[in-house]
């Protein structure tokens, strides 16, 4: 970030709204400024922008929505019905502790235990020596398991002291490091959520919007905000770095050509052509992953998550599948 120009990034921002207007190129007076945009901020930041009630507005040629799974941009481009949250069934715990003495959480190794209903995985947060860190340093861990919905969400809301009171109810007795890494956990390091992905929207609609007949679209979207996933195949930060380096590279590539052009007409069409061709290629690319992902979050809270074999779990999950078939 220290590359960036000062005042690139604004932090304490949170989008309300957006309108897309269309603009006439044949305007001397155009900045090529084609959307209208609302937030909502915590501070004021500078007077160039108007504030009412802390509503900013400001303009822009282009918005990209990487607002994580409850995007506002998402539900105003697709609306709420355009492939709702779908809960996969299980509730995940998440927390960073103090390493206990063991081989298992020397900083260098990564492993991962379970019952066949239960997974806990774990790995390397920091390294000694930090001032936070104890002298064997931090691990991350990830306890999940099958839960009703409801049960999860009222979980969930009941905050750090239930989450880990349900671990160590499930893992108390297992084997160590996990009760200390566990018990060594601040509470302020512990959060956990009901598990949800998304349906892919088809590429047609989803660069229509919910509303074909408006103007050709500056809005487009990445990461969770697209294409959110279950944390099983350790994809979901993965796929939206892969995201923004494609959005980067297709707009990059837009500009460059119009250079060779200079029309204000020829770089907006460039540029939504590059959001097309940007759209197509990402909802390709994480479809598999968020199926995946999805699957998962199911086998790995089953029996095929201790059964024996020098595979790994998706392929023993998938001979499971295979030998049920040709029963």
């Amino acid at each position: 970030m220290d590359m960036l120009k000062p005042g690139t990034i604004r932090w304490g921002y949170k989008l309300v709204d957006y309108t897309e207007r269309r603009i006439d190129c044949d305007d001397a007076n155009t900045d090529n400024l084609n959307m209208n945009l609302t937030f909502h901020c915590r501070r004021h930041e500078g007077a160039e922008v108007e504030c009412d009630d802390n509503l900013i507005t400001a303009s822009a040629s282009l918005l990209v929505g990487c607002d994580g799974i409850r995007s506002s941009v998402r539900a105003k481009k697709l609306g709420e019905d355009a492939a709702p949250l779908r809960y996969l069934g299980c509730i995940v715990i998440l927390g960073i502790g103090r390493s206990p003495d063991s081989q298992l959480t020397n900083g260098e190794t990564v492993f991962q235990t379970a019952d066949g209903v239960t997974r806990l995985y774990a790995m390397p947060f920091s390294q000694p020596g930090g001032d936070e860190s104890s002298e064997h340093g931090l691990s991350m861990w990830q306890l999940s398991f099958p839960m009703e919905e409801c049960d999860a969400k009222n979980l969930s809301a009941l905050g750090p002291t239930a989450l880990r009171s349900e671990a160590l109810k499930r893992c108390g007795q297992w084997h160590d490091p996990i009760p200390a890494l566990l018990l060594q956990t601040q509470d302020d390091l512990i959060t956990g959520y009901p598990c949800y992905d998304r349906a892919l929207v088809e590429k047609r609609a989803f660069r229509d919007g919910c509303n074909s007949s408006a103007v050709d679209s500056f809005v487009t979207m990445l990461g969770d905000a697209v294409h959110p996933m279950s944390p099983f195949k350790g994809q979901g930060a993965n796929q939206a770095l892969l995201d923004a380096v494609l959005l980067s590279r297709k707009l990059y590539k837009s500009v460059c050509v119009n250079k060779k052009t200079p029309n204000e007409n020829f770089l907006s069409d460039s540029i939504l052509n590059a959001l097309a061709d940007f759209e197509e290629e990402m909802l390709q690319r994480a479809a598999v992953k968020v199926e995946k992902s999805a699957s998962a979050a199911k086998f790995l809270h089953s029996e095929v998550a201790i059964s024996k074999g020098n595979v790994t779990r998706g392929a023993a999950a998938a001979d499971d599948v295979a030998r049920k078939e040709q029963l």
